[in-house]
């Protein structure tokens, strides 16, 4: 098998999301890229041969998935990209002329997002391809708009719902308390950026890896609300606090007593705090998501 003209430099387009489809039918290739290239940059790969070089040099933000190749069961695919740590963030949509709900079903319970029966009708295909990708995300907030939740379904989509939380709106009364693991280099990286920091409309506290040793699964907060007390304490001013991946010290799979205490901390900042935005990748565990969106509701319930 080979790949269908995949470009060896590939030049980014920031207004399109980059897909790449999975078909061993050049023909059906050929025709998808057409059908889509108005709507995304599109790469494609006959058969399945080079699927993480090609996924390495595409760097796909979804993937349309033919289940029915030659000499490779489609679910196996599947597989393989839902264990392979460059593809398994990466959203599947799958494909097959088969839309018994058997299949649906399978193709659900292997970890993809969607299924789009073939032949493919371009305008329906789009639609549900939208529809699909904006069941990624979970974004609630409360009616008051000063709570929201955020679980996103993969680490680039966190950075750029971050990014687009700490900037939004920066000129306003509000100033911005970040807690995140990411390091500062990679938030502002211009000079644009810095100079809310100088201008302290934003404080951006940087957590470290060695913090979860100290309070193992929320045993000791301390660390964490040490960093916080000057501004919680400091009545005069109102803050906007934007909680930065809270489940790499949350124990998400540490049951009712863990949630227990997820409910105090919870308590504990939403009484200090004008305004809090909470985020989160999602967890691969169905049990540790399921945590997560009770936490979400917790945050945003007035």
């Amino acid at each position: 098998m080979a790949i269908l003209k995949l470009e060896e430099n590939i030049t980014f387009c920031p207004l399109k999301k980059h897909i790449l489809v999975i078909d061993d039918d050049v023909d059906v290739l050929t025709l998808l890229k057409a059908s889509f290239k108005n709507d995304y940059d599109v790469h494609c790969l006959e058969g399945h041969r080079n699927l993480i070089t090609t996924i390495e040099k595409a760097r796909p933000e979804f993937i349309l998935l033919d289940l029915n190749i030659p000499h490779v069961d489609g679910y196996e695919i599947l597989s393989i990209l839902s264990n392979n740590p460059i593809a398994i963030d990466i959203p599947v949509i799958c494909m097959s002329s088969d839309k018994s709900s058997s299949v649906r079903k399978r193709v659900k319970d292997n970890g993809a997002i969607g299924f789009i029966q073939k032949p493919i009708k371009r305008k329906l295909a789009l639609n549900d391809i939208k529809s699909y990708l904006n069941t990624l995300n979970v974004d609630i907030t409360n009616k008051f708009g000063n709570y929201r939740f955020i679980l996103a379904f993969n680490n680039k989509i966190r950075h750029d719902y971050l990014e687009e939380i700490i900037f939004d709106d920066v000129e306003d009364d509000l100033p911005k308390i970040v807690c995140s693991w990411e390091s500062g280099k990679n938030i502002f990286e211009n000079e644009n950026k810095l100079k809310h920091i100088d201008e302290e409309s934003i404080i951006y506290l940087e957590m470290k890896p060695a913090l979860i040793i100290k309070f193992p699964y929320l045993q000791d907060l301390s660390p964490v609300l040490h960093e916080l007390e000057e501004f919680m304490n400091d009545r005069s001013r109102k803050y906007h606090l934007i909680l930065d991946e809270p489940r790499n010290f949350l124990n998400v799979y540490g049951g009712e007593r863990v949630f227990a205490q997820s409910i105090n901390f919870i308590n504990l900042i939403k009484g200090r705090f004008e305004k809090i935005t909470v985020i989160n990748s999602r967890p691969h565990s169905k049990d540790a998501d399921a945590f997560l969106q009770k936490i979400g509701k917790l945050i945003v319930n007035d």
